[in-house]
């Protein structure tokens, strides 16, 4: 089979580091890290500050995005900058997380209040549940494989993917 056919259909690097895979697998490790952050800030701010359980949830929320961004950038998506400064990364970041939060705080909510489980269960829950659409949208839009410029992709995107295909052909 032909090296073009092969890389096309994706059968080349599985488990490869830039692999969806690994990647995903990294962005939960990462996630692990998010939650703690944002179980502490909700039992600090709602458990023990007594502030309304929707606020002190959306706080501790932000605060983990904050670090999740972080990580993500550093260990996750670190092959990805494309050339956007760190403040353009953030912002997409951020319009991706909120809709996360709006998932998780729903979740959280109607959990605690209509089901009766103890918040902080109920925050495993809403994390849970916006973990896949964060994963795909910030791969698909915070840190894509290309940046489209009229189509091409940045010039060191474009070596970046070319230099990676060829590791995973051991060329």
């Amino acid at each position: 089979m032909s090296k073009s056919r092969v890389e096309s259909r994706g059968e080349v690097g599985r488990w490869h580091p830039h692999g969806h895979a690994a990647r995903f697998t990294t962005f939960v490790a990462v996630g692990v890290c998010g939650l703690a952050t944002q179980l502490g800030m909700t039992a600090l701010l709602y458990g023990r500050l007594h502030v309304p359980l929707w606020l002190g949830a959306a706080l501790a929320i932000q605060t983990a995005i904050m670090v999740n961004f972080t990580a993500n950038s550093l260990v996750t998506w670190r092959d990805r900058a494309g050339g956007r400064s760190r403040r353009r990364r953030f912002l997409a970041f951020e319009a991706v997380s909120l809709v996360g939060l709006a998932v998780n705080e729903a979740v959280l909510l109607t959990v605690v209040t209509v089901v009766g489980v103890h918040y902080l269960v109920a925050v495993l829950c809403g994390a849970a549940s916006a973990s896949l659409w964060n994963y795909a949208a910030n791969s698909r839009f915070t840190f894509p494989a290309r940046l489209r410029d009229g189509g091409s992709g940045s010039p060191s995107a474009v070596a970046d993917a070319t230099e990676t295909r060829r590791s995973w052909l051991g060329r």
